[in-house]
């Protein structure tokens, strides 16, 4: 699975980066600054992308051409579903 995780350098963007990288997901984080930037790659992003006309399109040549359908607002999901699959134990928020 491939998740997209906007806002990814704050608390719950970097949270989901490191839960969907635990469970083998490839992860592409969408944040505002450099500095942000910084903060999602430590947190375990694969790609990084920064908010600006045609980041859409980036997130679409960077993910192979494939269109994501998970979002962060997603993402627990599939990493639920994974972690089942995977025979992981998860918790549930």
């Amino acid at each position: 699975e491939q998740v997209l995780v906007h806002g990814a350098a704050g608390g719950v963007g970097t949270a989901a980066l490191q839960v969907a990288k635990g469970v083998g997901a490839r992860t592409l984080a969408v944040v505002s600054t450099d500095e942000k930037a910084q903060v999602a790659r430590a947190a375990g992003a694969d790609e990084v992308l920064l908010t600006h006309d045609g980041w859409k399109d980036e997130v679409l040549e960077r993910s192979g051409g494939i269109a994501l359908e998970i979002e962060l607002e997603d993402a627990l999901e599939v990493i639920e579903r994974t972690a089942v699959e995977k025979d992981h134990a998860i918790l549930r928020l």
